[in-house]
Order: structure tokens, then sequence, then C-alpha cells
């Protein structure tokens, strides 16, 4: 066996195992839609490879010892050159698509993000004067992502800043009251020191007047 035929039986042999292991391994998850894409596209691909191998001695024999006719060589040969270009064209075609649906939805997940962020630096838990205590219950957050509607998303803003801006007069509301109680409590303050004042003086005088008064007598 010359050397040419000896590499396309090795090649042949190697990718024929290969195969074989692929299809034994299941080196991907057939479970996931995904998964199950480079499952069969990692085997289109060996079996690609095996058949331009095979059609490669094909021609090699048919040329040393011209035994195969032309219009078989020339079907050959446009059969490999078909399969091919329409593989590498699918394969082209899958991954611009996958990319462009992992570029939306990592854009999309930007949006919702950004949104999320907004909505949780406006959101304001309601403060009362009264005996009952607010307790603030945590949602369960909802992970389907192919739920996010941008107008309810608008709608949950708006009712959102409706209710902060209630709640933020509500809040200036009652810190103008303390700030007028601590005022007339500093004024009452005032007084009762000034009157404290007074009565020192008073004191402290007719202290001085008792003690002339003895000095002279």
């Amino acid at each position: 066996m010359r050397a040419v035929d000896l590499q396309a039986f090795v090649a042949l042999l190697v990718v024929f195992f290969s195969i074989i292991t692929h299809l034994v391994g299941k080196p991907f998850d057939l479970h996931n839609e995904k998964s199950q894409m480079l499952h069969q596209m990692e085997f289109i691909s060996l079996a690609c490879c095996w058949l331009t191998f095979w059609s490669g001695l094909l021609f090699y024999i048919g040329y040393s010892q011209d035994i195969i006719p032309n219009a078989v060589k020339i079907a050959a040969s446009l059969a490999i050159v078909f399969m091919n270009v329409t593989f590498f064209c699918y394969a082209l075609y899958k991954f611009a698509k996958e990319f462009v649906q992992d570029y939306k939805a990592h854009k999309q997940g930007i949006i919702k993000a950004d949104l999320q962020d907004e909505y949780d630096r406006t959101h304001v838990v309601p403060i009362t004067t009264g005996a009952n205590l607010v307790e603030k219950t945590d949602e369960p957050d909802d992970d389907d992502d192919d739920d996010f509607d941008p107008a309810t998303s608008r709608q949950i803003r708006r009712g959102s800043l409706k209710h902060t801006r209630s709640t933020v007069h509500r809040v200036h509301s009652l810190h103008d009251e303390f700030h007028s109680h601590e005022l007339a409590l500093q004024v009452e303050q005032e007084k009762k020191t000034k009157e404290r004042k007074k009565k020192n003086i008073a004191s402290s005088r007719s202290t001085c007047q008792t003690d002339s008064f003895q000095s002279n007598a």
C-alpha cells in the first residue's frame, strides 16, 4: 500500500472512531435545545469530514488506476463542495442567530436592571404617626424575563412616584411640626432661665442689703 492510500485510510479510521465516540459519549446535554443543536452540528461536521476523506481516496484511486468514470468524479466533486459550503453557511447562520439573541437578551437585561434600580431609588416605605407599626414584607421576585412589559413598568413607576410625593409631603409636615415644637421648647427654656437669673439677682441684692444693715448696727 502506498503512502497516500495509507494516510487516507488512517484519516477515515480516526474520523470513524470520533463519530462513534461522539454518539456513545454524548458530550452535550440532549435535554437542552441549544445543547442538542451543538450535538447535531458536531455529528454533521464529523460526517462531512469522513465523506470528504472518502471522496479524496476515491479521486486518488480513480486518477491512479483510471477505473472510475469522469461523470462519477464530477458528481462526487460537486457533492463534496455543495455539502461543505452548505454546512458552513448553516453553521454561520446559527452562530449569527445565537449572537443576536444573546445580544438582545443582554440589552433587555440591562434595561430591566436600570428600571429596577430606578424603582428601588424612588420606593419609600410609608411612615405613620399612630401606634400601629408598618411592616414591610418582601414579595417574591419574578424571575421570568419573558413577562417583562415596558408599559406595566411605566405604570408601576408612575404609581410609585405618586406614592413617593405624598409620603415626602407627609414627612415634611412631620418635620415642620417637630421643628415648631422644638422652637417653642427653646423659648420656654429661655424664659425659665431668665426668671432664674432674676431670682438669683434679687436674692443676692437682698443678701447684700441684710449684710450692710447688720454691719451698720
